[in-house]
């Protein structure tokens, strides 16, 4: 069994890797229970074990250029491969809620518009009474997925940011609401007959951020269980 003093040194390694707290808990059971095996197997000492994990582990923990990105800083390639990996799992999660809701709407507009346009609008109207709702109860974990927090708590943190920009833009489609629906529709029947890529943004414009709102809320749940998880093992506030 490991002292304190040892599990901190492997916190200690792992955090002068950047790796977020969820995945630096993750990785430090893992290494630690790999040290244990290897003092009880090898029968050597701690720091032996530890510098025989560490080498097995140099290749997932090796720093890389986070590309692409705007944060110009390196991370490991198992930080990499794991936000890449949870990216394209809600991707393909929230494309699967919204298409239906986005094709069934989309025939609504053909064959009865106005149908369409109130469900559109409920739609518009519950995401953003959800979002201030969520917003005001989660201010904080809200408040730390956003570029301006530089703490690096989980891999679905930066993903959850998504919910607000997201409502922000359907804020705005509310307000000019009847005018951008007037303009889908009128694209949507131009395009039987002519088909053009302003007709499709026009269309697409008007859904696409329904669909960041989805993908957005996935990343905030996530996000949200994660954080309970780490305060259950750790002292750990935003």
């Amino acid at each position: 069994m490991m002292t304190t003093e040892q599990q901190q040194k492997i916190i200690n390694y792992l955090m002068d890797k950047s790796l977020p707290v969820d995945l630096t808990l993750e990785v430090k059971d893992h290494i630690s229970h790999q040290i244990e095996d290897l003092m009880i197997e090898k029968e050597i000492l701690f720091e032996e074990a530890f510098e025989q994990a560490k080498e097995s582990w140099s290749d997932e923990l090796k720093l890389i250029w986070n590309i692409p990105s705007f944060t110009f800083k390196k991370i490991t390639k198992l930080h990499k491969r794991v936000i890449n990996k949870v990216y394209n799992e809600l991707l393909l999660k929230s494309l699967k809620i919204f298409a239906p809701f986005f094709a069934i709407n989309l025939l609504l507009t053909f064959y009865l518009p106005a149908i369409s346009q109130i469900v559109l609008f409920l739609v518009y109207a519950i995401i953003l009474i959800s979002t201030i709702f969520l917003s005001f109860k989660n201010y904080n974990l809200i408040k730390s997925s956003t570029n301006y927090d530089k703490r690096k708590v989980s891999i679905y943190q930066r993903g959850s940011v998504l919910l607000i920009v997201s409502t922000l833009y359907i804020l705005s489609g509310i307000l000019q609401f009847e005018e951008r629906f007037e303009k889908q529709l009128n694209a949507l029947l131009q395009i039987i007959s002519e088909f053009n890529f302003s007709n499709i943004g026009s269309i697409i414009t008007i859904y696409i951020y329904v669909w960041g709102w989805v993908f957005g809320f996935l990343y905030f749940r996530k996000y949200k269980h994660t954080l309970q998880q780490i305060q259950q093992q750790i002292q750990f506030n935003l």
